[in-house]
């Protein structure tokens, strides 16, 4: 009634604003007429009524089945973890070492397992950044060889000084050769901001 056209619609629309009013305005005589709503075997009430019962079964149907997503939602992911951590350990038996992985890793199975959206992709803490990236993204010109080398020693001393250890790493091909290269997260952006701005005002 409230969606259809026409004057009848028009003073449904006008009668519904009354009741609202007068029950936004605590108007107690609403007591006595819902009372006997309750009390009535009319069509209308009975409608009312039965509409009542079809909503509340159905957000309980809506919550049994979101608890059923989720229980298949863990055992979902259970399994391709399991999986993931076979491949892995075949392609790479030290897998485990790289700190990096494994957090991107714990963030995919909570995403996955909870329903978040997908943090990794989308500016989370445990997404990865390097050290040109911030650079760029703070308008600084490309860093050369020697510049990096000096930058890298810079933030990797103030994540001792910030956390009390190395930076964790990761294998990378540089140079034609796989080496560790230090890992950085969205965590820590802030930290490499700061050494790119004492270098650039160095």
């Amino acid at each position: 009634m409230m969606w259809l056209p026409g004057e009848n619609a028009k003073k449904f629309r006008s009668k519904a604003a009354e009741i609202l009013t007068s029950y936004y305005a605590g108007d107690v005589s609403l007591l006595k007429e819902i009372e006997a709503n309750a009390a009535s075997d009319a069509p209308i009430n009975q409608m009312a009524r039965a509409s009542l019962q079809n909503k509340k079964k159905g957000e309980e149907l809506e919550q049994e089945s979101l608890k059923k997503m989720k229980l298949e939602n863990v055992a979902l992911s259970l399994s391709n973890v399991t999986t993931f951590c076979n491949l892995m350990g075949q392609l790479r038996p030290n897998w485990r070492s790289d700190e990096r992985l494994l957090l991107q890793t714990e963030d995919w199975l909570k995403n996955a397992t909870f329903g978040t959206a997908n943090a990794i992709t989308n500016g989370n803490s445990v997404a990865s950044i390097s050290i040109s990236q911030v650079a760029s993204e703070l308008g600084m010109r490309p860093l050369t060889h020697g510049e990096s080398c000096q930058v890298g020693k810079m933030a990797a001393e103030a994540y001792r000084q910030r956390h009390g250890r190395n930076p964790p790493t990761h294998k990378q091909f540089v140079d034609g050769q796989v080496r560790d290269v230090k890992s950085y997260t969205e965590a820590d952006r802030n930290l490499i901001e700061d050494v790119l701005i004492t270098f650039r005002n160095m």
